[in-house]
């Protein structure tokens, strides 16, 4: 097949432009062999049973399957595409060879067809009873290995070979990766973590995600979404995975490394008042989120805005109100 690509250039004379076309083929598809395991098909006297290839083509291109059977007499013809054997082409859609070296080598072979290469009634297939060749499926430029074993002679059409079949095409392999928490997250104890896995962007084929904090499970989900909570985490470094199964094949996603620790009492200390602005110290865990609140009455507390601790003692500093008395007061914030 042939496709037309205009592709315009333009070259400039004293009367014009003249416009070029440049014809381009289109590229075949890449080679397919079969190097799946071998299968026999026989073809028993006065029957009419047929081996299908392929079966993928439908509508008006069906013709394009191949379903190899035999007549009563006659060689071999493709049932898909012919009603009988036809000399010039059949089987139809397919190129025969004699088998010479690896079959995922095939593509560099002579093909012809099967009366030129394995028989025709003048000169019987069954000549070639033990030998091997290999066939090209044209329209789909598939290659499989056939080696004729019987071939039956004024009895009905009986016929054997074995073939080769499309490879066994394993299952993707699964990936699951640990969104949350984030690595390097810090949890007071006891701590309870909800960790969220995701899996091949979305829930695919995976039947089964099971979640670890180091080596001890923390459970395991069936369906998406894939989430659990830890629950009473002691305070000690955790490596956190989800490992995910499909089609009986399991993956484990990369670490996130979380810390879990034993909150220090919050204790405030150096304060000081320099030009309106108050500054006091207080104790913190590194990488805990503490709360700083001010109030005049005990009763009524505005908030500063959260933040986490960078280093202990960490540092609170805030321009002080022009009024009567402030209090302030320090709070460790919940777990996320």
């Amino acid at each position: 097949m042939r496709v037309r690509t205009l592709s315009f250039a333009a070259l400039r004379t004293g009367v014009g432009l003249v416009w070029l076309s440049v014809w381009a083929a289109l590229a075949p598809a890449a080679p397919v062999f079969w190097t799946g395991p071998t299968i026999t098909f026989t073809h028993d006297a006065n029957t009419t049973n047929v081996d299908m290839l392929t079966t993928n083509h439908v509508g008006a291109d069906a013709t394009n399957n191949v379903w190899l059977t035999r007549g009563s007499s006659q060689p071999i013809y493709n049932a898909a595409a012919e009603s009988g054997w036809n000399s010039a082409i059949s089987p139809a859609n397919t190129l025969w060879a004699p088998a010479s070296g690896d079959l995922t080598n095939a593509d560099t072979l002579s093909y012809d067809i099967f009366a030129n290469v394995v028989g025709s009634p003048g000169n019987s297939p069954g000549q070639n009873v033990g030998q091997t060749f290999y066939v090209k499926i044209i329209s789909d430029n598939i290659y499989f290995s056939l080696t004729l074993t019987a071939w039956g002679s004024g009895n009905g059409g009986s016929f054997t070979y074995d073939r080769s079949t499309p490879g066994l095409v394993a299952p993707p392999t699964p990936n699951a990766t640990v969104t949350s928490p984030a690595s390097g997250a810090v949890y007071a104890a006891p701590a309870a973590v909800n960790i969220i896995a995701s899996t091949n962007g979305s829930s695919g084929g995976v039947t089964n995600v099971q979640f670890f904090a180091n080596t001890a499970s923390l459970g395991s989900v069936a369906v998406a979404p894939f989430d659990i909570t830890a629950s009473n985490l002691a305070a000690g470094p955790y490596a956190l995975t989800a490992v995910a199964t499909a089609s009986g094949i399991s993956a484990t996603s990369p670490a996130v490394d979380i810390t879990v620790v034993n909150p220090a009492p919050v204790i405030i200390s150096g304060v000081s008042v320099i030009t309106n602005q108050i500054n006091f110290n207080y104790t913190a865990n590194t990488g805990l989120s503490y709360f700083v609140q001010r109030s005049s009455n005990f009763v009524t507390w505005t908030s500063f805005p959260t933040n986490v601790a960078t280093s202990n003692p960490s540092l609170f500093s805030s321009p002080l109100p022009n009024s009567s008395f402030k209090y302030y007061r320090v709070g460790q914030a919940p777990n996320p």
